[in-house]
């Protein structure tokens, strides 16, 4: 797919990964980047020198780099104010406060369901890379 707007996807379960990608495909006109760490994710962000449109992240990871990779988006100077959403399995406040506290714009608790996380993606992608608007200078060098 051609696409000028990018998901970064991070996730340490391939079932989900596959579904999101899977739901993306149907839902949303943007190509979706996937990485299981946070470590992955930063190192794929610097090698490919790309600012994605919208990151959607669990921040739970076993290798503990979600909040990493959290902190490195907002204090990067292209990336910050890049849309991060929290998409988690765990709803334990000790992992959901720092992450709103470092910047995430959202946090949503994983659907179990395929369907259910069509739906979710469908409107993550409206909202996020149809509707809104980011301050980003790229989005106002376009308009001048």
């Amino acid at each position: 797919m051609q696409s000028d707007k990018y998901i970064l996807l991070v996730d340490d379960n391939t079932d989900d990964i596959h579904l999101f990608e899977h739901a993306a495909a149907g839902n949303c006109r943007a190509e979706v980047f996937a990485t299981s760490s946070g470590k992955e994710a930063i190192d794929l962000l610097i090698r490919e020198n790309f600012i994605p449109s919208l990151v959607v992240m669990e921040i739970d990871l076993p290798s503990g780099d979600g909040y990493r990779l959290l902190r490195f988006i907002r204090q990067h100077h292209d990336l910050h104010t890049v849309p991060v959403v929290i998409l988690t399995g765990t709803l334990a406040l000790e992992n959901i406060d720092p992450a709103w506290l470092m910047g995430a714009n959202a946090v949503i608790l994983k659907p179990a369901a395929a369907d259910e996380m069509s739906d979710l993606v469908k409107s993550l992608c409206e909202v996020w890379l149809h509707f809104s608007i980011a301050p980003r200078p790229l989005v106002v060098a376009q308009l001048a």
